[in-house]
């Protein structure tokens, strides 16, 4: 009896798991993003400076959620206070103190006091801003528009980095494609004291025709695009300094059109790291720069 009684538990517990499993078919391989078939995404970040993290739930922002279970620092309903028409909690924050953080809203990076519930600084960008990077030492944010770089300070939002009119040249976005690493194109020093900046040169660089099918009729973008090869972007690396408004460029010499990637900054922002790869990607060298000269101090290692 016993044995039997196990048989038909082992038989019910199979069942019940092989009706939990859900097997995939074609269309769910093709069409399972749209309908929720993608990795959870959780609104958690650490808080810069400490061994705590935050986590957004339920419209509210707590820290250590699930190892302490303390009550939310702030909710939505406490930011409409100060920001009556904010639908959802920023996704992203900056932590400027313990009890102040910055976040990007609207057309300004707000720093706002969670404790007092007041706004303590904003920084506004124009409308048509992309590409934005705070930093709260500088208390200043770098963006682009069109091809130019830009920073915007509490007094003037818009001091200019470059003033190119011509198009091909491209100050403060991803290069080389957003490869080897590249995420993006500028790059605060530790301070706050300047502003290191990709640049390239899109002038050699043929045109890629991407035909847009969702207008009618339908129209042709063009953008440039290395194709195998054929001539490539030309990389710089330009330094602006916060003190002097005075903008340098690294002495490169990238006429061979190398790769400039992994750039980063020494803590006391005397020099700047870089890698440089040969277009052939089988050779690197990580040299060393003098921030306010821009010339080469020595390779490091190859």
């Amino acid at each position: 009896m016993r044995k039997l009684i196990a048989i038909i538990l082992v038989f019910f517990g199979t069942t019940l798991n092989a009706q939990e499993i859900k097997h995939l078919n074609i269309e769910d391989a093709v069409l399972g993003y749209y309908k929720g078939l993608y990795p959870e995404q959780k609104s958690l970040q650490w808080m810069e400076g400490t061994d705590d993290y935050i986590v957004i739930e339920n419209n509210a922002v707590y820290v250590n959620y699930q190892l302490e279970r303390k009550p939310a620092i702030f909710t939505l309903e406490e930011l409409q206070r100060s920001f009556p028409e904010m639908k959802r909690i920023p996704y992203s924050f900056i932590w400027i103190t313990s009890d102040e953080v910055a976040f990007i809203y609207k057309n300004a990076l707000v720093q706002y006091n969670y404790m007092n519930n007041a706004i303590s600084n904003e920084i506004k960008y124009p409308a048509n801003g992309e590409n934005k990077e705070f930093n709260k030492e500088a208390n200043a944010g770098a963006y682009t528009i069109d091809n130019n770089l830009y920073i915007a300070v509490s007094n003037d939002p818009k001091i200019a980095v470059t003033n190119y009119e011509d198009k091909n040249i491209v100050s403060g976005q991803a290069i080389a494609r957003s490869e080897m690493g590249i995420r993006k194109g500028t790059f605060w020093s530790p301070e706050g004291n300047y502003l290191a900046f990709y640049q390239k040169d899109e002038s050699r660089v043929t045109e890629y025709p991407l035909v847009d099918i969702t207008q009618t009729p339908a129209i042709i973008n063009n953008i440039k695009y290395p194709m195998n090869g054929m001539e490539s972007e030309i990389a710089k690396v330009g330094v602006f300094s916060m003190k002097s408004q005075s903008l340098i460029y690294l002495d490169i010499d990238t006429s061979d059109e190398h790769y400039l990637t992994n750039l980063s900054w020494s803590p006391n922002e005397n020099y700047i790291f870089l890698a440089e790869v040969n277009r052939d990607q089988n050779h690197m060298w990580f040299n060393m720069y003098d921030t306010n000269t821009g010339k080469k101090i020595k390779t490091l290692f190859e």
